[in-house]
């Protein structure tokens, strides 16, 4: 299997996990293998309405990230570590996994300790020993969050020194003004004639 193993890849080591499981004489190669996993990967069981149940394999990734110990994390379920904000769209999630049997999504983790954790997650079903399981893939997004935060503070603040300008500013793409500011009064002509003039045309 390859360093970076597919969802499938994922499936066969949680079902073979399972048989090492029962089996405490065996070599351990795919938890092994499980816990090389860079993303916190979480697997937990599903009813037949697609409602959670209790976490089923774990690695340490998630153990680590989650401040929980790998026993203590295989007693809670997904609910047990989220938000429980209704406004992530938990429901429309479950409508979307159950209707393909996958979803994509951001959402928020929230730690043993209380810190909330957002990541980006990419879940799919799968069958387990005859039971129906979920497997998922979760990447901690907290350094691209700051960095979109911080530019959004940085385009507030430069737009904020912009309108405060006694002069007219002008930001103009490919020879057309697509951003303008200008004084109250300091040029007589319209906003909608502003965005479609070549910043070479004459205001005089």
């Amino acid at each position: 299997m390859s360093d970076k193993p597919t969802c499938e890849e994922l499936e066969e080591r949680v079902r073979e996990l399972e048989k090492e499981a029962s089996n405490p004489e065996g070599d351990h190669r795919y938890r092994q293998l499980f816990d090389t996993i860079n993303d916190a990967v979480l697997v937990h069981l599903i009813d037949d309405n697609g409602f959670p149940r209790h976490f089923i394999q774990v690695n340490d990734i998630a153990c680590q990230r989650l401040g929980y110990t790998r026993q203590e994390l295989l007693q809670l379920n997904p609910h047990d570590i989220g938000t429980g904000d209704d406004t992530l769209g938990v429901d429309k999630i479950r409508e979307t996994l159950m209707a393909n049997g996958r979803a994509f999504f951001e959402t928020v983790h929230v730690t043993k300790d209380g810190r909330k954790l957002p990541v980006e997650s990419n879940v799919r079903t799968f069958e387990i020993s005859g039971q129906r399981a979920v497997l998922s893939i979760s990447r901690d997004i907290s350094e691209r969050k700051r960095a979109e935060e911080a530019l959004r503070k940085s385009e507030t603040r430069y737009k904020s020194l912009v309108e405060l300008s006694p002069e007219a500013v002008f930001v103009h793409q490919e020879g057309i003004i697509v951003y303008h500011c200008c004084p109250v009064n300091s040029l007589a002509i319209s906003s909608s004639y502003l965005i479609t003039c070549p910043p070479t045309c004459s205001f005089a």
